[in-house]
């Protein structure tokens, strides 16, 4: 049976237990079965599930059938054959990244380490049918708006529900990125005169003092553990528990590797108590506990990754928290805005054209002549056509990302992009009052 070509939009829907088995899942039905499994087993394989749905054909129809036939049992298999030839023509999934996730917080509360343990192939069908039961209780969980609002305004409740699955999106350039804020970036003159300007500490610095470790050390164990996941996976349809006596410690030291690992890692115990400690949004959606800490000791000294894509983004996103709690109050801040600001500029900079000996297209950071005020972060300008530009570095809060609900969505948009308040203009009040100023003829001049 050939599956249903998907549609260009990579929007639809997940299948759930009620549709291939003809019986729905309660959260309390999912808990009994995971129940009867060993914690480290189902850890290791949520990991192995993870870490392919994360691969950039992992979601398409010829993945997850496969994976389908790997770990549903004939029934199941049986019943999505049939949910597809009834001429479904849905994009659809068995297996993705919030499932698992959902699945992992399941575990670490209700299976126990000393359960008996089952051969692979026993337990790649009980966490098949598992993962089902999962998508028919996040059917019920997932944050969703009801009422005449989506009748008045779709895209205005549609946002907050996608923004959750597009923060999950991994991104191809993280290392590239990663490379140019921590290092590249804050050894060039203009950012080193930042910093001394505002008689911060580097980077580098900062953060080895705070954790007692390079940042250029746990950046390459980081590394080098997703590399190692990853590898894994590529060339291995089995589970992984790495080891870092065997594959960090002969590179790094045992010290550093310790060091590195009590920072990146935490246990299933720890997880489980922090899912109930910890202020959350939404059990389905809000995965910062585990993006604080990507990798899940499951025995000493053995780790394994639940999600590939959160380890990767974490060479960006976990090391940015990690030098704001380096810094006191908002001096991190401060230093990444003219940092994020340099690393636009020389983006941006490689399509234009900054030299005077050609015709200059590009300016960075423009002021009005004969002021101190900036006209905006970057100004792209070709014969009659002038693009000005306003850069933002501030991340939408937890709950302005996993909430769901609009009115918080929005507003914590509204306040990045566009912002007219008493405490000052911001985004595109900011950029409207520059161009006005502009169209009267005021001049601009880059200092580069």
């Amino acid at each position: 049976l050939a599956p249903p070509k998907a549609p260009p939009v990579a929007i639809g829907v997940f299948l759930t237990l009620e549709q291939l088995g003809g019986m729905r899942a309660t959260t309390a039905d999912l808990m009994a079965e995971l129940v009867k499994l060993k914690r480290s087993d189902v850890i290791r394989w949520i990991a192995a599930i993870s870490v392919r749905v994360a691969e950039p054909n992992g979601m398409g129809h010829e993945r997850q059938r496969e994976m389908a036939r790997q770990l549903l049992s004939d029934d199941l298999f049986a019943g999505l054959n049939k949910w597809l030839r009834n001429g479904q023509d849905w994009n659809w999934t068995l297996f993705h990244r919030r499932q698992m996730w959902f699945l992992l917080q399941m575990a670490v509360v209700a299976c126990k380490e000393d359960t008996v343990a089952c051969d692979d192939a026993t337990m790649a069908k009980a966490i098949g049918r598992i993962a089902v039961m999962v998508n028919d209780v996040l059917h019920v969980i997932e944050p969703q708006q009801d009422g005449e609002e989506w009748k008045i305004d779709y895209h205005y409740c549609f946002v907050p529900s996608i923004i959750p699955i597009l923060d999950q999106a991994d991104r191809i350039e993280i290392l590239a990125r990663a490379h140019q804020f921590w290092f590249d970036l804050p050894k060039t003159a203009a950012i080193a005169k930042r910093f001394h300007q505002c008689n911060a500490q580097e980077f580098a610095s900062a953060f080895e003092m705070k954790y007692a470790l390079s940042l250029e050390r746990f950046y390459l164990i980081a590394v080098s553990l997703w590399s190692g996941f990853q590898n894994h996976a590529s060339n291995n349809a089995s589970p992984l528990l790495l080891e870092s006596d065997q594959y960090l410690v002969p590179h790094f030291g045992k010290d550093d590797t310790a060091r590195a690992m009590a920072i990146l890692s935490q246990s299933p115990d720890r997880l489980a108590c922090d899912l109930f400690r910890k202020p959350r949004q939404n059990w389905a959606v809000d995965s910062s506990p585990i993006k604080a800490n990507p990798i899940i000791e499951v025995f000493p000294g053995k780790y394994a990754c639940p999600d590939i894509g959160n380890l990767h983004r974490y060479l960006t996103e976990g090391i940015y928290f990690l030098l704001q709690d380096a810094y006191v109050g908002d001096r991190f801040r401060q230093l990444f805005g003219y940092l994020f600001e340099a690393y636009i500029n020389n983006l941006i900079g490689q399509f234009g054209i900054e030299s005077d000996v050609l015709t200059r297209t590009f300016w960075p950071s423009p002021k009005f002549v004969g002021t101190n005020d900036q006209a905006c972060d970057g100004l792209l300008h070709d014969c009659d056509l002038a693009l000005v530009m306003e850069y933002k570095a501030r991340l939408l809060t937890t709950r302005e990302k996993y909430a769901g609900i609009p009115e918080v969505t929005w507003k914590g948009i509204e306040d990045i992009v566009a912002k007219n308040a008493s405490g000052g203009k911001k985004g595109a009040f900011q950029l409207a009052s520059s161009i006005r100023r502009m169209l009267t003829e005021e001049s601009v001049v880059s200092g580069k």
